[in-house]
């Protein structure tokens, strides 16, 4: 599904300087990258149709890197959506988490579990120095993280 990148809230103008039309772009290629998890190259693709700017493939992924723009939720934050999960669950209720907004899948969950057993006890601590207990620092770490969840009663 292509959008038409012309209306707001995207703005885009080819008169800018290059430096304004990237800030303009942004908004562009978050929702692509990040909310409809298109590649870099299908993004080139759909703004050089809709916007006529010709974006170089290492450009594009040079500034998603810049932006910090991530698809992937980070191993840290899997691993605490665990421990609360299973801290949950041990009292019979269920949980819902997001990340960054979207709704995060419990097959990711169930398979980074599935790491964090395959690695056994030892091997967790030494390499990611993270257990699979709750982190008495958790609720600080949950809003750096833009972690948040739902709870169901």
């Amino acid at each position: 599904m292509d959008h038409n990148f012309f209306a707001p809230p995207y703005n885009y103008r080819a008169d800018l300087p290059l430096a304004e039309r990237w800030k303009h772009l942004k908004l562009i290629v978050t929702q692509l990258y990040v909310e409809e998890n298109r590649k870099a190259e299908e993004i080139r693709k759909i703004i050089h149709r809709q916007c006529g700017f010709d974006v170089g493939i290492h450009q594009l992924k040079y500034r998603i890197r810049q932006w910090k723009l991530k698809k992937n939720i980070s191993t840290s934050a899997k691993t605490k959506m665990l421990e609360i999960r299973e801290s949950r669950a041990s009292r019979g209720k269920e949980t819902v988490f997001t990340y960054q907004g979207k709704p995060v899948d419990n097959k990711k969950l169930d398979r980074q579990a599935k790491v964090l057993i395959r690695q056994g006890p030892g091997d967790a601590e030494t390499k990611d120095d993270t257990k699979l207990k709750i982190a008495p620092q958790f609720h600080q770490m949950e809003y750096t993280m833009l972690l948040c969840t739902r709870l169901i009663d």
